[in-house]
């Protein structure tokens, strides 16, 4: 090896020198200027130096690492794609538990996936808590919980931050809504009902996740039965399908508020939802939601305007119009028009036949005199209390349930049996005839 040319110079210099014979003075050339001036002849390549063999070692290490590329490589792929067109390196910190002997054990303590998702989430401009489609286990750390069956929705969270699901008709049952027995009915139509974050997350303890930022759930609005394509069936695993709309708030690395509209439906991946969306009998749960997120995007952008501005009364403003979201998308689901007052739930009229169905039949032992407003309340059969003036004039709806009308007389709001009570029930029906 240390008589082979160490430069491209000598390379050429003892290729000349090898290919040019010697001569003697009598033997003449057939061309003195060849001669003179021989022309060079290429030399041949000199082979590459051979790599030296890698050790068991060194072949085993790179092995792991190569497994362990892939884990990390799919990980990102599926929760953080744009990471992986960032041009600087990602540095990870694993922990490993090894169990000694042989042949032995070691296992990711926590599981790979918990410990890529803490450490991708400090780099990630976007929440990793959210997935669409799906809600966040605060004890698991899991984002991909969905219900097992069509017909269930979510029922809150428990205590230690778990996602409860149960069937919607239970979730009626439970809250003794008079109309349950038409989700059953063969053209019932589908019941939209709200509930409030703050009554989904009474069970749950602040260290699991009642306090969250980064993933907390502000409303939501059900929505069923309705009966499925059976192709969708078949994926489903049922006919009836209920809805789960939730306004979830997430905040990024920065601080930085999302909202955003999340449509849990019996375990549909986004993209088969969004096929059975395209659906005709579907149709106005799509423009319901593609509303409800066009709303909402306002209300994110009033409120990082006001974040921007440190305006925090504009930002408490913006952020409590998001029930307001949500009464709009349930009006839209139940295929109510919206008026320009939609956005406060006190300003919303329900539709006039509600109350003009219920009084016909009204006696006065469902007619309340209500002390605090004032006014007259009709409990209808329809779920709905109408409430009257004085003059029988119509004033408003809105749903009832039986523990609502318990509290309003045990704490004598709703008076009944007033002296009057039939004359203005009869001064209603004459006005609303």
């Amino acid at each position: 090896m240390n008589d082979l040319p160490e430069t491209h110079d000598e390379v050429l210099t003892g290729s000349v020198e090898a290919a040019v014979p010697e001569t003697s003075p009598e033997m003449p050339t057939e061309d003195p200027q060849l001669a003179a001036d021989p022309a060079p002849v290429p030399a041949e390549p000199s082979a590459a130096p051979a790599k030296p063999a890698r050790s068991r070692t060194e072949r085993r290490e790179q092995a792991a690492a190569d497994a362990l590329r892939g884990l990390i490589r799919d990980y990102l792929l599926e929760k953080c794609p744009d990471a992986l067109e960032q041009p600087e390196p990602m540095t990870f910190t694993l922990k490993v538990e090894l169990i000694p002997g042989e042949p032995g054990e070691m296992s990711f303590t926590p599981h790979l996936r918990k410990q890529l998702g803490r450490q991708v989430q400090t780099r990630s401009p976007e929440p990793l808590l959210f997935e669409e489609g799906a809600m966040y286990d605060f004890q698991e750390e899991k984002t991909d919980c969905r219900p097992s069956d069509p017909a269930e929705v979510f029922a809150g969270y428990d205590s230690m931050g778990r996602p409860q699901w149960t069937s919607y008709t239970q979730l009626l049952l439970d809250a003794r809504d008079p109309e349950v027995d038409q989700l059953h009915q063969s053209r019932g139509r589908p019941l939209v009902r709200h509930q409030r974050g703050k009554d989904l997350k009474a069970e749950q303890l602040g260290s699991f996740g009642k306090t969250s930022r980064t993933y907390s759930l502000l409303g939501q609005v059900t929505a069923g039965f309705y009966r499925l394509p059976p192709a969708f069936a078949k994926i489903a695993g049922g006919e009836k399908l209920a809805f789960t709309f939730q306004v979830v708030e997430t905040r990024d690395v920065h601080g930085k508020l999302r909202l955003r509209l999340n449509t849990l439906a019996g375990g549909l991946l986004p993209v088969e939802l969004n096929d059975l969306l395209q659906d005709r009998d579907f149709r106005n749960v799509a423009a319901a939601r593609d509303e409800a997120v066009r709303a909402l995007e306002r209300v994110e952008e009033k409120a990082l305007a006001a974040s921007a501005m440190r305006d925090s009364a504009g930002f408490q403003s913006a952020m409590r119009r998001i029930p307001g979201v949500l009464y709009g998308l349930r009006d839209g689901l139940e295929g109510k028009s919206r008026g320009p007052g939609h956005g406060n739930p006190r300003d919303r009229k329900p539709a006039n036949d509600r109350y003009k169905a219920d009084l016909p039949e009204a006696s006065s032992g469902e007619f309340f005199r209500d002390a605090e407003r004032n006014s007259w309340v009709l409990v209808g059969a329809s779920g709905f209390a109408h409430a009257f003036q004085d003059s029988g004039r119509y004033v408003t709806s809105f749903p009832v349930n039986p523990g609502l009308i318990e509290s309003r007389i045990l704490s004598e709001r709703w008076q009944l049996g007033a002296a009057n009570a039939e004359a203005v029930l009869a001064r209603v029906k004459a006005v609303n005839a």
